[in-house]
């Protein structure tokens, strides 16, 4: 598998819906480690397969306060973490 440069903001564009939960598993680990309490996800607009997966998954993590669209793009997610 190919190393992912994480930061505070992911595009998941570049991924199979399939691997989304341990990308954002990952994603999120990383994040909490470097002590990042806010994190964005880029899942796109289209047809919102990815969307559903990511409010899934964030729905589900006991390490997500909490998670809202950006206001400037609904294209993606903002998730506040706890640190």
């Amino acid at each position: 598998m190919e190393e992912i440069d994480l930061s505070f903001e992911i595009d998941l564009h570049y991924f199979s819906p399939k691997d989304t939960d341990f990308i954002l598993n990952e994603f999120i680990s990383f994040n909490i480690m470097k002590g990042i309490k806010e994190v964005k996800i880029i899942h796109g607009k289209g047809k919102s397969v990815k969307k559903h997966a990511v409010i899934r998954f964030l729905s589900s993590d006991v390490r997500v306060k909490s998670y809202h669209d950006d206001s400037s793009n609904w294209g993606s997610t903002i998730a506040e973490l706890f640190v």
